[in-house]
Parts: C-alpha cells; sequence; structure tokens
C-alpha cells in the first residue's frame, strides 16, 4: 500500500511539473528590463546629514554640513575654520532634485542652481561649475560623508 501511496505522489509531481510554463530566452531577457529601474534616488537612501571639511584658500578650511530631507529640502551650515571666519555659521537652505546619481541644489530665494553633487553610497560629492568632478590634489577633500 505505501508503494502504490509513494508512485501516486511521484506520478503527481512529474505531471505538475511537466504543465509548467517555460518561458524562453527571450521572455527572461524583457522580465529583467523591465524590473530594473535603479536610479540614484530609488536605489540609494540619499536622505540624511552627510559633513566634511573642504578646502580653503584663506583659512584653515570650511567644516559643512549638508542636511538632504525627504520632502526635498536641503540645509548647508557652513563654518570657516581659523581667522577668517571666527566661528561664525552660514546657512544656505533651498530645494533639490535628483538626475541619474546627481543632486542639483536649488537656492530658495531666486530658484537658481547653487551647487551640484554626485550621490554615491555613504557619500555626497562637490561637483565643478560645469557639474564635472573635480581633480588634482585636492579632489578628495570635496567628499562629505553620510553621519
Amino acid at each position: 500500500m505505501k508503494k502504490f501511496l509513494v508512485l501516486g505522489i511521484c506520478i503527481a509531481g512529474l505531471l505538475v511539473s511537466c504543465n509548467q510554463k517555460k518561458s524562453t530566452p527571450d521572455e527572461q531577457g524583457l522580465e529583467s528590463l523591465e524590473m530594473d529601474h535603479h536610479t540614484g534616488e530609488n536605489s540609494l537612501d540619499i536622505a540624511g546629514a552627510y559633513k566634511g571639511l573642504l578646502p580653503c584658500a584663506d583659512c584653515e578650511g570650511i567644516e559643512t554640513v549638508i542636511i538632504l530631507n525627504n520632502d526635498k529640502t536641503y540645509e548647508i551650515t557652513s563654518m570657516y575654520l581659523g581667522t577668517k571666519g571666527n566661528g561664525e555659521e552660514f546657512v544656505e537652505q533651498g530645494s533639490w532634485d535628483i538626475n541619474g546619481n546627481i543632486i542639483k541644489l536649488h537656492d530658495h530665494t531666486q530658484d537658481e542652481l547653487v551647487k551640484q553633487l554626485k550621490i554615491g553610497e555613504g557619500y555626497v560629492k562637490y561637483l565643478d561649475l560645469e557639474g564635472e568632478e573635480i581633480k588634482g590634489t585636492l579632489a578628495e577633500f570635496y567628499i562629505l560623508k553620510k553621519q
């Protein structure tokens, strides 16, 4: 009796597996293309505080904190270290948007493009005025780490 039960289960399993539709390689490729919509915005956790020490021509550095909020607003707090700033903080606010992995910061008062940042996993990197990565010996100092 046990042999018939086991044999029946095996036959049922074979019948079920034979009736499943197999997808063609083209269909599999199409499915993977349709599902892969990764951008900087949906694959990275952008909101948060980023902190670093930016280079300064006539001071010891600019301690900078950028806060990117989920409601697409930002706040940048900068403090010039050394003789120039005397410890005074400067605050900028506005809105941000993203295209790919480039974040554009806009001023609230004039709705002008203020800065561009490249977003990565756990950091933002300042870009130059043309939106290109800063190169040279000081390039690593334009990276702010997520706190």
